[in-house]
């Protein structure tokens, strides 16, 4: 079932508690005039679009971008360049990304908040994995660790260790990979981040199940499920169904591991995050391919195909065309064979495109405020806010003067 793992979704860190009700959190992000909220808002953002809608993590952060540099407001430009930099770099753009990122590292060093470094370093280690730069990921994974044990937080002092551990695995060194998940795991349990320790699980049952050690990969997706259930993230139940029904697909009861496969993509269209809907659909197709139903693995993949194209979400285009070739060729369909290969090509260039672009700000973005006035307690309806302060304290210094003359001339 190599193929089906394949696809089984896993997230690649750990994940914060935020609804799935992004347009409404938006929706707040977009009214809040308070810049230093505002800013918060985008961070919790992040964490969300990052994982499930990249075009509006882009939107987000420009919008903050603008607001900032309006106000010359540090904290929001910190904030904008790191949504920026994870859109970016999940894009594929990794020189520019890793650009934006730097920026947003170096501010929150300067305020000692390690916690948010080590985050971004681990995100850097994430760009790093997706590029195959293994060593650079290495390190970058090491430096967020380091940052996590200079901060308060529990779980930025582990957190990198998952894919720390994922890039000793595709560099070969499985032991060391498995040594630093199992230590991942523990402290998930131990810090009570069963999201984690779900995803964790997950991860370590697609190595066993690629070593063919059937039984222990069973083992560890039913830990994966317990761990998602006793979480309140509806995604990671999701992921749960789908890990269940890979199990139940490895043990031959193909009528539970459908029926699993479907309750997951059900779910996964109710949260409306598209990538989960995508991979649900990898799954089912996928359950089709390996029952060797391939009319109706085509109909599956033919869907996420359509709807990837739609939101330009082009790696996973490339994955359902590489699908579809598979199934025509093996059909000896040689017609549309050759449609997808050449949809393919296109597909690749517009990747390959995207990793050499550079990304054009909007007008009106300053991200160097070198040598002028910072102001972290700006709002973004102020105009004239300033000069209307000192109105008031002249008015309220009028009235004092003005009270003690006539308490000096009742007196006098």
């Amino acid at each position: 079932m190599k193929q089906l793992s394949r696809y089984c979704s896993i997230l690649g860190c750990f994940l914060v508690s935020f609804t799935a009700n992004s347009q409404s959190a938006y929706e707040k992000f977009q009214e809040q005039s308070d810049l230093n909220i505002k800013s918060e808002l985008g961070m919790e953002l992040l964490h969300y679009y990052v994982r499930f809608n990249l075009d509006s993590l882009k939107i987000a952060a420009i919008d903050l971008l603008l607001d900032a540099s309006e106000h010359e407001h540090e904290f929001a430009r910190a904030v904008g360049t790191r949504m920026l930099g994870s859109y970016l770099c999940k894009t594929g753009n990794q020189k520019q990304g890793f650009e934006y990122l730097t920026v947003a590292k170096d501010y929150f060093e300067k305020k000692e908040d390690y916690v948010i470094v080590s985050e971004i370093y681990n995100a850097m280690g994430h760009a790093h994995l997706r590029d195959g730069a293994y060593t650079k990921a290495k390190e970058a994974y090491n430096q967020s660790l380091r940052m996590g044990e200079q901060s308060n937080d529990a779980t930025a002092a582990f957190n990198a260790k998952l894919g720390l551990g994922r890039a000793y695995i595709n560099t070969g060194d499985t032991t060391t990979g498995m040594t630093i998940w199992h230590q991942y795991k523990l402290a998930s349990v131990e810090n009570e981040k069963y999201e984690a320790a779900a995803d964790v699980y997950a991860l370590m049952a697609q190595i066993e199940g690629d070593r063919k050690n059937n039984e222990l990969s069973q083992e560890y997706y039913g830990r994966s499920i317990e761990y998602s259930k006793k979480s309140n993230s509806k995604s990671h139940i999701a992921h749960s169904y789908a890990n269940e029904g890979i199990r139940k697909f490895m043990q031959e009861d193909f009528d539970s591991s459908l029926y699993y496969f479907e309750k997951s993509l059900a779910m996964r269209i109710e949260l409306k995050a598209i990538r989960p809907i995508l991979e649900g659909y990898f799954n089912m197709g996928s359950y089709y391919a390996g029952r060797d139903s391939l009319q109706r693995a085509i109909e599956y993949f033919e869907i996420g195909r359509k709807m990837a194209e739609k939101h330009k979400m082009w790696s996973d285009l490339k994955d359902f065309l590489l699908d579809l070739i598979a199934i025509y060729e093996a059909r000896d369909n040689t017609v549309l064979k050759a449609v997808h290969d050449r949809r393919l090509k296109e597909v690749e260039a517009i990747i390959e495109q995207k990793n050499n672009a550079v990304e054009e700000l909007p007008d009106g973005i300053d991200l160097d405020f070198t040598g002028k006035k910072k102001d972290d307690t700006v709002n973004v309806n102020d105009r004239g806010g300033i000069n209307w302060m000192l109105f008031v304290v002249i008015v309220l210094a009028l009235l004092v003067v003005l009270f003690l003359f006539l308490e000096r001339r009742r007196f006098s």
